[in-house]
């Protein structure tokens, strides 16, 4: 059966005057999109506070061999929910339209605990709640902290001069490989098959699967092509739209 798996939307009003808000919890056994996203039915959520790799992010293990850490951030978050109901307080959308929201498993603030493992890191954007919980999991080398990475934030701008985080020092060309999609030619899954080609002036341009270019599009990993599974993705990542 399906059900305990879908999410139930449940109203809350918080009383604060006559402009009292309806705020929307949502609850349930989400869907696990990636290392701080998952998914209720239809209401797409990511973790408020913190930022875990991309699913195609690239990073290098304690051995400094090629690592596909966003898959492992995801599983781990899988692990974490262990098939659990969720409770989700939406806090703010940000500037891509995207639903933030706290998010409790139990007794267990998940994103806090995502930190801790060192699976994703305080947000870079301001928020600084999980700062103490990144700085254990450094010290004690946990996750992502083992190896080298950049932040997701970096990741997803394509920063070329990202500072490389870590417990390992590498050379320019470990560092260059830490920009690069994890994923080859091919897309991850037909759920993700949106190109983002790198054009000639370092511009991200996406395809649309059936779209004019989209078969003549070659996705070359080295340059920072990378698949997405969404247009709403692919613009939070610094892309837009082919034009044509």
């Amino acid at each position: 059966m399906r059900a305990m798996s879908l999410a139930i939307a449940v109203l809350i009003t918080m009383p604060q005057g006559a402009d009292a808000a309806a705020v929307r919890e949502l609850s349930g056994v989400p869907e696990i999109i990636d290392g701080d996203t998952v998914q209720f039915e239809a209401t797409k959520v990511r973790l408020e506070g913190i930022d875990a790799p991309q699913m195609d992010q690239r990073c290098l293990d304690n051995a400094g061999a090629d690592w596909n850490c966003g898959v492992d951030a995801r599983q781990h978050l899988e692990k974490l929910s262990g098939g659990r109901p969720w409770k989700c307080i939406p806090v703010r959308k940000n500037v891509y339209g995207r639903q933030l929201a706290k998010c409790r498993v139990g007794e267990e603030d998940i994103a806090g605990q995502m930190v801790r493992d060192g699976w994703a890191i305080a947000s870079t954007t301001g928020f600084a709640t999980y700062i103490p919980d990144e700085q254990r999991a450094k010290a004690s080398r946990s996750g992502l902290w083992a190896g080298s990475f950049v932040a997701p934030l970096d990741w997803r701008q394509h920063n070329w001069h990202a500072k490389v985080l870590g417990r390992m020092i590498i050379d320019e060309k470990s560092s260059h490989r830490l920009m690069t999609s994890a994923f080859g030619p091919n897309p991850p899954s037909a759920a993700c098959a949106i190109k983002g080609n790198i054009n000639w002036s370092g511009q991200c341009i996406f395809h649309k699967p059936g779209g004019r270019w989209y078969k003549r599009i070659t996705m070359e990993a080295r340059y920072g092509d990378r698949w997405f599974c969404s247009p709403i993705e692919a613009i939070s990542a610094g892309c837009r739209e082919t034009r044509r």
